[in-house]
């Protein structure tokens, strides 16, 4: 990538920059379920070939992916707005804004960054990491203000795109009406009878599954709010080792 291009108006990564988040990871993608190599030999005995790039965590530029106007051009385009990634992978994040959120991408650098310095000092891999992202402390919080919170830790709304009103997927009853039009689309499950559970579900980074459990009811005309009283977690065993 290029400098600072004014006329375009784009935060790019100086050269040094792109380099700098390369190392941090060993030239390795940060997807934690990739982690190819990115660097290797060229036919050419004198250069080499390179399939990585350092990608902007928020965009570049404004309409770009996951732009934040809060940040400075400075802040844009420094090492900590880039995480280096496979060219498929860098294709992969800006193509699904719901799942590959600014907190959810920052979990995978710091990840990739403690293997690479795990490596580096002989400590261990990816296996040694932990198995999920932490979860907030989010119990007995209006599930309003613990879906912030979850959201803001990198945990991502597991949508189901299913109309609201089919019988069989029990969404229309209880809560469920008023949590849909709010677009909580992560709902799985409601209950229209005694506490009115309701289960909503979340995904991490490395594929683990967090669902959310509801009681109470959510009546924003006299002010009452469903609050969280559980959640457990379902996590993927089948995640890759690196």
């Amino acid at each position: 990538m290029s400098a600072l291009n004014p006329r375009k108006g784009r935060d790019e990564f100086l050269r040094p920059i792109q380099i700098l988040i390369a190392k941090r990871v060993n030239y390795h993608c940060s997807n934690p379920n990739c982690r190819s190599g990115t660097s290797g030999p060229h036919q050419d005995k004198g250069r080499s070939v390179s399939v990585g790039v350092a990608a902007h965590i928020t965009a570049a530029a404004k309409g770009g992916p996951r732009y934040d106007e809060v940040l400075s051009r400075q802040e844009r385009s420094s090492a900590e707005n880039g995480i280096w990634l496979c060219a498929k992978c860098a294709k992969l994040i800006d193509s699904d804004l719901l799942r590959y959120t600014a907190p959810f991408l920052h979990s995978w650098k710091n990840d990739a960054e403690t293997v690479a310095r795990w490596e580096l000092e002989g400590k261990g891999s990816l296996k040694n990491l932990p198995q999920h992202l932490p979860i907030p402390q989010i119990y007995g919080l209006a599930y309003h203000d613990a879906r912030v919170r979850l959201i803001e830790g990198g945990w991502q709304p597991l949508a189901t795109w299913w109309p609201h009103n089919l019988p069989e997927l029990n969404i229309a009853v209880g809560n469920g009406k008023e949590f849909w039009q709010c677009g909580y689309h992560e709902i799985k499950s409601t209950c229209p009878t005694g506490f009115a559970f309701c289960r909503f579900e979340f995904r991490d980074a490395y594929g683990n599954k967090l669902a959310v459990i509801t009681a109470g009811e959510e009546w924003p005309e006299r002010k009452c709010q469903a609050g969280v009283v559980s959640w457990f977690l379902e996590l993927d065993d089948t995640r890759s080792e690196g």
